[in-house]
């Protein structure tokens, strides 16, 4: 089992998409036959929901190498790491497992997983707005447009988590739940 949700965390990374594990049977021995069989079959999956993850070229590169940074940190352990690799980690699966599926629980587990790897204590919104603008944009324009949307990401997410709704400019637009 722990391989296959490695595959699908690494699939996750390599590509833009959603993907899932579908239903997974264990079969086994029962441990007490009471003369209906001698197997005991325990199943089940997380419904999911999202855009369609289409295998690509880029994926086919990527996942390998991804496959084998995952196990090593499972195994090593992720202490050298920057930031909180491990809880990054989780909270950008959570985006993907949780279910029910919402868009505010998608937003916070995504601004939890960047906090993770590149927040500090001191004006979080800003340094993180800041971090991932300069490391996402492509061009020098970019930057300041990026920031602005990270500012706004997060000032949402502080209003889901201090009671508020998700509304404004980065909620959904009406009827696209």
């Amino acid at each position: 089992m722990d391989q296959a949700i490695r595959a699908v965390g690494a699939l996750r990374l390599a590509d833009a998409g959603s993907i899932s594990i579908g239903p997974m049977w264990v079969v086994r021995a029962a441990r007490f036959n009471f003369g209906i069989g001698g197997l005991q079959q325990v199943g089940v999956s997380i419904p999911a929901a999202g855009s369609p993850y289409v295998w690509s070229d880029n994926a086919g590169k990527l996942f390998p190498q991804i496959y084998r940074e995952l196990a090593k940190l499972e195994q090593e352990g992720y202490g050298r790491s920057r930031g909180n690799l491990a809880v990054a980690l989780r909270a950008f699966m959570a985006t993907y497992d949780r279910w029910p599926l919402g868009q505010d629980s998608q937003l916070l587990d995504s601004i939890t997983a960047l906090e993770a790897l590149l927040g500090t204590e001191t004006e979080i919104s800003f340094k993180l707005a800041f971090r991932v603008a300069t490391l996402l944009a492509e061009s020098d324009a970019k930057p300041a447009e990026l920031l602005e949307l990270m500012k706004d990401f997060y000032d949402t997410r502080s209003k889901i988590v201090h009671g508020g709704g998700a509304k404004g400019k980065t909620s959904a637009p009406a009827g696209e739940d």
